[in-house]
C-alpha cells in the first residue's frame, strides 16, 4: 500500500514601505479615461514629471488663479451662453507653434515637439495680437469668422473651432490642479464636442493669461477667443492630442 501526497501552493511577495503595502498592476493602454482629463498647455505637460519628481512636494512656481471652461452646448442652455472661437496655438511658445503662419509648410515631425520652456501666455506668439488687431475686428462676428480664417489658411476642426452659444461649465462640473495645470471634467466629452478654456496664473511674481474671460469686456454676441483643448477632429496627428 502506497500513500501519495501532493502540495499545491502559490508564492507571493509583499513589499512594504513606510507601513504601506505596495503591489504592481497593469492597465491596458486601451482602458485610459479618455475625453476627461486635459493639460491646459503643452508647457504644463512638459513640466509635469519634473514637478512631481520629489513627491509629495510639488515643484512648481505656478498658481492658477482663475479659469473658465467652455463646451459645446448640448444641453441647449441659454443662460450665459457665448459665441466662441478656440485655437490650438493660442498661448503656445513661438518656436514650436504648429499651425500659425503657413500650415502647409509645417514638417510633420514637429507637430508633437514642444520644449515646454516658455510660459503659456497670449503674447507667447503673435496669434492673439493678430486676432485682436483692429483690422480684423470682423473676427468677432461669428458669421464672418470662418471666411476670414480661411484666407489665413486656417481649417475649422484642425487649427480652430467655432461654437455658437457655447456653454460655460459651472465650477462644480470640473476640478483643476492649480499647480500642475490640468483639468478634470466630471463627465467625459462626446467625440464631437469641443472643449476650450481661458485661464490666468502667476509665476515668479508675474501674471500670465491665455484666452479671454467672459467678463473682460467683449459682449455677446461678439466672439470670445479661447485656447482649444479638444476639437471635433480629435486625433493623434494634432498637437492638442497630447494635452489629453
Amino acid at each position: 500500500t502506497s500513500v501519495l501526497s501532493q502540495q499545491k501552493g502559490e508564492s507571493k511577495t509583499i513589499t512594504v514601505e513606510g507601513g504601506a503595502q505596495k503591489s504592481s498592476y497593469n492597465i491596458s493602454v486601451v482602458n485610459y479615461d479618455k475625453n476627461r482629463h486635459f493639460f491646459l498647455s503643452q508647457n504644463f505637460r512638459a513640466q509635469y514629471d519634473k514637478a512631481l519628481k520629489n513627491q509629495p512636494l510639488i515643484q512648481s512656481g505656478i498658481i492658477i488663479n482663475k479659469i473658465e471652461v467652455w463646451v459645446t452646448n448640448t444641453k441647449k442652455e441659454t443662460t450665459a451662453a457665448r459665441n466662441i472661437a478656440a485655437f490650438i496655438d493660442l498661448g503656445e511658445e513661438r518656436q514650436t507653434v504648429t499651425y500659425y503662419g503657413k500650415p502647409e509648410n509645417v514638417v510633420l515631425d514637429r507637430l508633437l515637439t514642444y520644449s515646454g520652456e516658455t510660459a503659456p501666455d497670449n503674447d507667447a506668439n503673435s496669434l492673439y495680437a493678430r486676432l485682436t488687431n483692429s483690422a480684423n475686428k470682423q473676427l468677432r462676428n461669428i458669421n464672418d469668422l470662418s471666411r476670414i480664417l480661411s484666407d489665413w489658411n486656417y481649417e475649422g476642426g484642425k487649427n480652430y473651432e467655432k461654437v455658437e452659444f457655447a456653454r460655460k461649465l459651472a465650477s462644480t462640473e470640473y476640478t483643476f490642479d492649480e499647480k500642475l495645470g490640468y483639468l478634470s471634467l466630471n463627465t467625459p466629452l462626446n467625440s464631437d464636442e469641443v472643449l476650450a478654456v481661458a485661464y490666468e496664473y502667476t509665476l515668479n511674481g508675474e501674471t500670465y493669461k491665455v484666452g479671454e474671460f467672459s467678463q473682460d469686456g467683449t459682449q455677446h454676441p461678439s466672439v470670445l477667443f479661447l485656447k482649444l483643448l479638444k476639437g471635433t477632429n480629435f486625433n493623434p496627428i494634432l498637437p492638442n492630442w497630447n494635452l489629453m
